[in-house]
């Protein structure tokens, strides 16, 4: 009732909840390959799930009720069938024959990733606010005309995204080599310089 406002929307709950645990698998495969540095790889299983998303949208569209649970559907379904890919694709990374629970490994894991748990935990909450609100206090045409035109505002971060997938796998191998500080801060010299170039380029500004 909170998400579609219709007691009787129970499927896209279940796939959502199946989904996300097709979102954990996909998380920890794509984390390998790019720890790895197989940015091939790790670009052509993205593009798959992307792929496949549109395709069962697009199926549905075609073939199914022009609503809003198409997308609903089109989103879940084509998630779950490139995650499938993935897996398959990564069977590898799941032999548990030789698994064993390492304490000192999971504590070491904790005390790093608590603070970035915050730090996303905190950008989830001003990220989904906006469009929580618009839902609350306006029509469902409205928040879908303003998620648009962020998602078309929004094309800006694949640069940023592209650098940070690939920077920092890299940023640990130089680490673990240990290679010295200046070499660190040519990159960081050398983004911030493209971003300023790039922001003093734009004739809006």
């Amino acid at each position: 009732m909170w998400l579609f406002q219709d007691a009787s929307m129970q499927l896209p709950i279940y796939l959502l909840c199946a989904s996300m645990f097709m979102l954990i698998l996909e998380r920890f495969c794509l984390l390998a390959i790019r720890m790895d540095e197989r940015a091939k790889l790790y670009s052509f299983l993205t593009f798959i799930i992307r792929v496949s998303v549109l395709g069962i949208t697009v199926l549905m569209i075609l073939f199914g009720d022009r609503d809003f649970t198409v997308v609903v559907y089109g989103t879940l379904i084509g998630q779950m069938l490139g995650d499938c890919v993935i897996v398959l694709l990564c069977l590898p990374l799941l032999n548990v024959a030789n698994f064993r629970i390492d304490r000192q490994m999971i504590r070491k894991m904790w005390t790093f990733g608590f603070p970035i748990f915050i730090a996303l935990a905190i950008e989830a909450i001003f990220t989904i606010s906006d469009r929580f609100i618009i839902g609350l206090r306006s029509t469902y045409t409205e928040l879908g005309l303003y998620t648009a035109a962020f998602k078309i505002a929004s094309l800006l971060k694949i640069v940023q995204m592209s650098f940070t997938s690939f920077w920092v796998p890299t940023a640990y191998r130089w680490y673990a080599e240990k290679r010295s500080m200046a070499h660190f801060q040519l990159v960081s010299d050398f983004v911030a310089g493209g971003f300023s170039f790039l922001f003093c380029g734009d004739p809006y500004f």
